[in-house]
Parts: structure tokens; sequence; C-alpha cells
């Protein structure tokens, strides 16, 4: 076993350390280093094709001939690890092992040594022969139960607590009672004998020696009994017919394939390629059709890997269509969709073009792709989306930041800036998205906002401009009062009371715009003052313009600002 798994290289660093006979069955145990195979089906699977192979040459006791089959486990685990991690059990028929070694050795038996075998003295065959004489047992002595014997004691399936288990260290001793070690690890195969006899000879003359001497008729018969066993396996005697049934399986089901590429068909396909390897695996290697069935199976073997990763990628394109049937998703539900075209493209690309299920899964590869890129799109989609919203979330926010701390008209248009902006974003995120229906909770109250802000910015615009109005006519009924143009004064005035009355309530201008209007007020009064009293002090200059400003009349009029003088001639001042 061990020069087989180097041969074939199932897996980097495995080794197979004890084959043991169990009373309830054989346990073979494999080990090899971290990490562990996951999952380890078809490595477990080989290992049974392999066992099924090598025990084939190995010699059994004649106790077991009683039996027409034993329980096997392979247990996998790793190196320096006390329990395995996987286990796999199976049914081994006894006819499988009959072998070729007996009918070579049966024919050319050759002398034999008179040197003692490993197990069995030369006398003691001797003395089996005559069929006579009672039967002895070698004496037997148990080494006592290591650590390590002890942690692998226990945690079997088909074991009870007594069983024990000798590791690849103690590969030179026997175990005990009816614990037999068929094969450990610093052996590349079947335990050998280190007599010249032949090797069935003298390994059958070993457990002889262990359970007993049966005689040669013992002998006869157990020969006999695993000779027909060895006849008796599939495409032995005669033809084989299972190379042509497992060629018809392997043509329909790639006719299955080629004409009607459904899910249905190819898992039939599927089913018929297990099937002809099956029948395959059971041609033994001493059939003289072994070379060719073992060839169709690693052909169909392939054929079957190549079609199980097409039918994985169907599962996975599956899964990927279930996940795609009620959008919108969230961008994550989105990206595991997108995950699962992913693996099935991968699996499809894995499948090389002289494989059977080429054209199909060429045809798939297209369909995944197309799909895997609409998915593409769908992410990007989202994420665009998403963008806008979280946007104009952002945009919103500081929007009513702006509406919060708005006086002023230019403060106002900036908010109803912000806000258009908001809205405007919204208004770019497409139907069919899961931002979709958030946008629509805050569409209408941006909308909301935005015409409030834009209110408020015409109001406050109309209230700065009778404001500016205001201080403006005001500015010129000062420069009046100072020209003691008192009818501009007053007219300026009015038109300043009228434009500060005039600013709407509720606005940043309100309060100092009534302030103004009762400034403008008094200013008005005293200008309509000073003009009654211009109008007054002109009629009068008027009248002594008049009186003085005759030849005959002996005065002038001086009029100031407080006061009108007249001034007399000397003449009339010394009468």
């Amino acid at each position: 076993m061990q020069g087989y798994l180097h041969e074939t290289a199932l897996y980097p660093g495995l080794e197979a350390i004890a084959c043991q006979l169990l009373p309830t069955g054989i346990r073979l145990l494999v080990q090899h280093p971290a990490p562990e195979i996951l999952p380890p089906t078809s490595l477990l699977r080989d290992l049974e094709a392999a066992f099924r192979e090598i025990m084939a040459e190995v010699p059994l006791p004649a106790s077991l001939s009683e039996n027409e089959s034993l329980p096997v486990q392979i247990r996998l685990q790793l190196d320096h690890s006390p329990s395995p991690y996987a286990t796999h059990t199976f049914s081994w028929q006894l006819r499988e092992a009959a072998t070729v070694v007996f009918q070579e050795e049966f024919a050319n038996p050759g002398p034999v040594s008179s040197e003692p075998a490993a197990a069995v003295p030369a006398s003691g065959l001797a003395d089996a022969g005559g069929g006579d004489q009672p039967e002895t047992k070698q004496p037997e002595t148990r080494q006592p139960e290591t650590g390590s014997q002890a942690e692998h004691s226990t945690d079997r399936e088909f074991d009870h607590e007594s069983d024990e288990f000798y590791p690849a260290s103690d590969a030179t001793d026997e175990a005990p009672g009816s614990d037999m070690v068929l094969w450990q690890a610093d052996t590349a195969g079947p335990v050998a004998a280190t007599s010249s006899l032949p090797r069935w000879l003298t390994t059958s003359g070993h457990w002889l020696a262990r359970y007993g001497v049966y005689g040669v008729a013992g002998t006869i018969l157990v020969g006999s009994t695993l000779l027909a066993y060895a006849i008796t396996r599939p495409c032995v005697v005669g033809g084989c017919d299972r190379l042509e049934t497992a060629a018809d399986l392997s043509l329909s089901a790639q006719t299955k394939i080629d004409d009607s590429p459904s899910t249905e068909s190819v898992l039939a396909a599927q089913q018929e390629l297990e099937e002809a390897v099956t029948l395959l695996r059971a041609v033994p290697v001493w059939s003289a059709h072994h070379a060719q069935a073992k060839s169709d199976q690693q052909t169909y073997q392939t054929s079957l890997d190549h079609l199980n990763q097409l039918v994985k990628a169907q599962a996975k394109a599956t899964r990927a269509v279930q996940n795609s049937q009620s959008p919108p998703y969230p961008v994550s539900e989105w990206v595991e969709t997108q995950q699962y075209w992913r693996q099935a493209l991968t699996l499809l690309a894995a499948i090389p073009p002289e494989s059977g299920v080429y054209p199909l899964a060429e045809q798939k590869l297209q369909e995944y792709q197309t799909n895997y890129d609409t998915i593409g799109q769908r992410i990007e989609r989202e994420e665009t989306a998403q963008e806008y919203l979280n946007l104009a979330i952002q945009t919103g926010q500081n929007a009513t930041l702006r509406s919060e701390l708005a006086e002023s008209a230019a403060e106002w248009r900036l908010a109803e800036q912000e806000w258009q902006t908001a809205v405007q974003q919204l208004a770019l995120i497409p139907q069919g998205t899961t931002a979709y229906s958030e946008a629509r909770k805050y569409l209408q109250d941006y909308r909301n906002q935005l015409a409030r802000a834009r209110g408020r910015a015409r109001v406050e615009g109309l209230a700065s401009d009778e404001y500016q109005r205001a201080t403006a006519a005001a500015e010129q009924a000062q420069s009046a009062v100072a020209r003691d143009q008192w009818t501009l004064a007053v007219g300026h005035w009015q038109a300043a009371l009228a434009a500060a009355e005039a600013v709407p309530s509720n606005t940043s201008l309100t309060e100092s715009a009534r302030t103004k209007a009762e400034e403008y007020q008094a200013a008005l009064d005293q200008a309509k003052g000073q003009l009654r009293t211009a109008v007054a002090v002109q009629k009068m200059r008027d009248l002594l313009d008049q009186i003085c400003g005759a030849e005959a009349t002996p005065c002038t009029v001086d009029v100031q600002p407080n006061q009108i003088r007249l001034t007399l001639n000397a003449q009339y001042a010394q009468a």
C-alpha cells in the first residue's frame, strides 16, 4: 500500500501506517501532513480502490473462509493527530482475496528452504502435513500498551475497547490475540516471510503457527475456496461483457448530453457514467481484461469528473437564479449572487476542450457570463443609486442647517439652492433599486423644504428692496434739509416712510424697518413745520420787498434763518 501511494501520488505526503485485521473487520490507517482534505470523499474512494487491488494479493487465514465478507474501515488523519478526522467503511467480499500468487506458486513451487520461517518453523509445517498431529499454539507475549496505542484504541466504529492497535514503530511485533496486522508502514506491501519458501506458503504457515496447525486438508480447502472465489470474479473466465456494457453506458451518456442538454438529461448521463465506472472497478487484477478495464475506467472517470463539474456549475447557477427572483436587493446580496455565477464560470472554464461535455460547457459558459455581467450592472446601478441617496441626504442636512441659521435674503437663497440640489439628487435615483423606495420618503419632504426656502428668499428679498428704498429716500431727504429745501425734504421723507412701512412682517428687517419708520415720521413732521415757516417768511419777505422796493421807500429787508431785519434810511431814522 505504501509503495502504491508513493507511485500514484494521490495526495502529497500521504502514508499508510498500518492495515489491521480485527475480530470484527479490517482497519486501514492513512495519515498525511496538515491541512485536512475537504471534502475527503474522492480520496477515500481512491483508497478503497487501492485496498481492493492490493488485498487481492494478500493471503488470509483459513479461519476467514467461513465469512463471505468483512467490513473495512479506512481512517484518514493528520500527522501527529491522536484521532482521525474522516472515516470510510465498506464491505469487502472475501472472494476478492484469491490471487494470481496461488496460481503461480502452485505451478512453480520451487525448493523449500531448510531455514525456519518468520512465524512457523519448518518442522511445524511438516507436522501439519500429517493431519493427525495435535493442534499447538506458539506462545504469545503481549507488550505493555503505550500512550500512543491507548489513544488509538478508542473511537472505533466496529471494534470494542479490548482491541489494540500497533503503530508503524512496532511493525516487527505481532498483534496479540485475534488482532492480526496484515500490513505496516515499514514494509512496501504485505508482510514478507524471511525464508525461501513460496510467499503464500510461508505467510500462511506464519498464520497457521499463530492459530494452530490445520493440516494439509485445511490448506487445500482454503486454497480451493480462494481459487473458487477468484474465478467467480467478473471478467476472469471467458469474455468480459462489462467492457461492452460500460461502453454502451458511456455512449448513452454522451448522446444525452449532445442531444438534449437539459438538467434532467445531464443528471441521467451522470448516473450512467457512475454505473460504467462501478462496473469496471469490480474487474480484478488477475483478469486478462483488467488492463483494458482499468484504461476504460479511467477514461469514464475523467468524463464523469468533467460532468460532475458541469453539474456543480449548474447547481451554482440555479442558486444564483433563485437569489435573483424578486429584486431589488441590497448590494451585499447582489454580490453574493454574482459570486455564485463566478464559481459556476470557474467550474466550466476548467473543463478541457477534449472533454465530451466541452460543447455544452461552452454554451453554458456564454450564458453564465451574460448573467454574471448583468448582475455586475445591477451591482453598479445599486451602488450608484445608493451614492445619490447618500449625497441627497447629506445635502438635505446642509440645507436644514442653512435654513435654521438663515436671516437675510442672500442666506435664504443659499438654503434654496441646497434644497434644490438635494431634490435633483433624489430624482436621479432609478427605479428598481433599494434606494428608490427610501428616496421617495425624502423627496416629498425636501420639496416642501425647497418651497419654504424659496418663499422665504422671496419675502426677504422684497423686504430688503423696500428697506433699501427707504434708506435711500431718507438720505435724499437729509440732503434737502441741509439745503433748506423743505418742500423737497418733505417729499423724500414721505417716500422713505412709505418704503419702511412696506417691509413685510416676519422678516429679518421687520424690526429695523419699524424703527426707521418712526424716525422718518418724526423727520417728516419737522420738515413739514420748517416748510410752513419757510412759506410764511417768504410771504412776509415778498411783502416787505414790495414796500421797500419802491424808490420813495426809505428801507431795506434782510431775511436770516431766525429773523427778518428791516433797516430804515438815515434821514428817516433821524426824523
